[in-house]
Formats: C-alpha cells, sequence, structure tokens
C-alpha cells in the first residue's frame, strides 16, 4: 500500500495498475525512458517505517517499448516486460529495458531445463580435472572434479548455463550424486596406476542440509576402501551461512568419517574466520577474485597475506585459485600458501588430456607409497 501510494504520488506522468503481490504496471506515452526511471527510482527508494521498523524497499524494473514493438498486443507486451524484469533481477540492475535477444536466452534456458535430466540419466555428463599444486614439493598432487555437459547437438555446455538450473528445479542432488560417484571412480583408477591424487567434489547447499547425501558418499568410501582425506568436499561459504547449526552437524558427521573438508570462494560471501572456525572443516580456498591480479594489486596482497595467517593460526589449510602467472605462483609459495591452482598450472581438463598432460608437465606427480 506503501508502495502504491508513493506511485501515485509520483512526479513522473503515468499511469498505475497493481498487478498483483509486489508487482506494479506503470504506463507512459512518449516519453524518454531513462530518465523518467531512474526519476521514479528517486522518489520510491525512501525509507518506509511499519510498526517502528525501518525498512529499506528494493525495486527493479522490466521495460517494453511498444513504438519498438508495433505489432505485439498488450499482453505481450506485458510479457516482454516480464523478460526483461527478469534479466534485471538476474543480473542485479535497477531496470532493464527489453531486447529481443532475451527472448532468445530464455529459450535456451527452457531447452537446457528439460534437457538436463535427462543428461544426467543418460551420461551425457563428463567430468574435467583441475590440478593443484602442492607448493612445498612442486608436486600436482590434488584435483578438483569440474562438471561439464557434452550435449549431443549443442556441444559442451558449460557449467554457469546448467548448474543454477539444477538447483532451481530440484536435480542438484542427483547431479552431485553424479559427479560424486565418477569422481570417486576415477580416484580409483589413478590408486590402481600408482598415483595418489586427492579429488575435490563440490557439493551444494542442499547436500549438506540432507543426510541422505553424507549416507550416500560414506557408502562409496566404504565399497572402494578409500583412505581417510581421499576426498575433499568442497562447500561454499553462503552453504553453511544458510543454516550454520545444520551444516555444523552434517559435515561433522562427514569430517568423523573421514573426508577432508573445504571452504570454497573464501571471502565472496558474509562468513568471517571467527565464524568457520567452528566449523569442522580443515581446508580454506581463497576465490581467485583475490589472486588472479596479485602481482599488480598490492591491496589483493594484503588481503591474501593476512588470510593466510589467519588461516595458519587457526590450523587451516590454504588453497589459492585463480593463479595465471609465475609471479603470483612463487609469491604464494613465499608465504606458505599449501595448494596452487589455476590456468598458470593448466586449465580443466578431460582425464584422457590431463594423463598425456602428466607427461608433459613441469611438476612432479603424487605417487602411491608402496
Amino acid at each position: 500500500m506503501e508502495v502504491a501510494n508513493r506511485i501515485v504520488k509520483s512526479k513522473v506522468p503515468l499511469s498505475c495498475f497493481h498487478l498483483g503481490n509486489e508487482n506494479f504496471v506503470l504506463l507512459l506515452e512518449n516519453q524518454p525512458v531513462t530518465p523518467l526511471v531512474k526519476e521514479l527510482l528517486k522518489e520510491l527508494n525512501i525509507q518506509c517505517q511499519f510498526e517502528s521498523i525501518s525498512l529499506n524497499l528494493q525495486f527493479v524494473l522490466g521495460v517494453a517499448v511498444s513504438s519498438l514493438q508495433p505489432d505485439l498486443s498488450a499482453v505481450e507486451l506485458l510479457q516482454k516486460s516480464n523478460v526483461a524484469l527478469q534479466h534485471a533481477k538476474k543480473h542485479k540492475q535497477s531496470f532493464q529495458i527489453y531486447e529481443p535477444q532475451f527472448d532468445t536466452n530464455a529459450m535456451e534456458r527452457l531447452f537446457l531445463t528439460n534437457s538436463l535430466k535427462n543428461a544426467i540419466e543418460q551420461s551425457e555428463l563428463v567430468l574435467y580435472y583441475q590440478p593443484k599444486l602442492s607448493l612445498d614439493t612442486m608436486t600436482v598432487s590434488h584435483m578438483e572434479a569440474l562438471v561439464r555437459w557434452e550435449h549431443p547437438d549443442k556441444g559442451l555446455i558449460p557449467p554457469d548455463a546448467f548448474i543454477s538450473i539444477a538447483e532451481k528445479t530440484g536435480q542438484m542432488d542427483a547431479l552431485t550424486r553424479w559427479v560424486t560417484n565418477e569422481a570417486i571412480n576415477q580416484y580409483v583408477k589413478w590408486r590402481d596406476s600408482g598415483l595418489e591424487i586427492n579429488i575435490a567434489i563440490n557439493i551444494s547447499a542442499e547436500n549438506i542440509l540432507d543426510k541422505s547425501y553424507p549416507d550416500f558418499v560414506i557408502g562409496l568410501k566404504e565399497k572402494h576402501q578409500l583412505d581417510n582425506n581421499a576426498i575433499t568436499l568442497e562447500v561454499t561459504e553462503d552453504a553453511v551461512v544458510a543454516d550454520p547449526q545444520k551444516a555444523t552437524e552434517i559435515l561433522g558427521y562427514l569430517s568423523d568419517h573421514g573426508f577432508k573438508l573445504s571452504i570454497d570462494d573464501y571471502g565472496t560471501g558474509y562468513s568471517s574466520l571467527a565464524q568457520l572456525k567452528q566449523l569442522p572443516v580443515q581446508e580454506l580456498k581463497i576465490d581467485r577474485s583475490f589472486v588472479q591480479h596479485l602481482s599488480k594489486d598490492d591491496s589483493d596482497k594484503i588481503i591474501v597475506k593476512s588470510t593466510l595467517e589467519l588461516a595458519h593460526n587457526l590450523a587451516l589449510s590454504v588453497v589459492a585459485e585463480g593463479i595465471e602467472d609465475e609471479t603470483t605462483l612463487l609469491w604464494l609459495k613465499e608465504k606458505g600458501c599449501e595448494l596452487a591452482q589455476g590456468y598458470f598450472i593448466s586449465k580443466p581438463l578431460p582425464v584422457e588430456t590431463l594423463n598425456l598432460w602428466f607427461e608433459e608437465m613441469p611438476y612432479k606427480l603424487k605417487r602411491v607409497v608402496a
């Protein structure tokens, strides 16, 4: 009601309709869009008092310009404005004017949504592995398993295009289980060939809020007689912050059963090391945004150096991802960072290519001790 009152009182020349819930439709005739939208948001973005609580309201606008779509009906224009609205939300913009390619993107997303379940069931997915270097010995000792989708018609689809779909359509558990099973099978193959390579698997918030996944991965560990810490499970800060008590319980259960636990993308969420020290984790992974410009950015050096010191004081090992040059690699080695990951070492590779890379790489390879 407060928002409706403010729109009605706006100096912007518009007609206003309430579409339902938090959605409004505004009609303007022959007006330049950008300055009017900015003026409207300026009027609306005022604190709202409700029962002695001060609320900051947030607004997002999707705009369809009828003169650019002359053959569309009112219903179709409304649909286009909604497409623009979703685009604005996704890209964290205050407003977006509809563009025809948005529909193409929406159709592509719908196609991927409908195809993902079959992809998991029909083995269209494949794992790539990105090496991690133990900096004290300059030995490749760890890998991160990264899922890719090899679509029969569209070719290789990167994870950014389908991971969010899996999360929103309830398919994340099935996807993570597939990745876990494949990664552990690969660990066993390397172990049987004489290589001792820890494999890191990314798990989602859904996986650490449901005990069925931990039981599943513990079952695989026992089935294949894996050593403790053979598998690292990486979980993001945000997944932990969502329900710290439940996350602590599940992560403790996994730790007790011999899994190494790592906080992924550290520095991009809202947690602190003070919060994370309560968790049964052994490793911290510094996000690439703090690492990839280390050789040129002194502020990033300060952040990474202090994170290393704090992590080590809490008995946590550290992985730095996003290493793109030798200067950064050597700086991290000097500062005592345990593991390094990034394109300077190797990009993610399929197993066949990775096995060839082993023969040509300038690093040592960790082998099973007889």
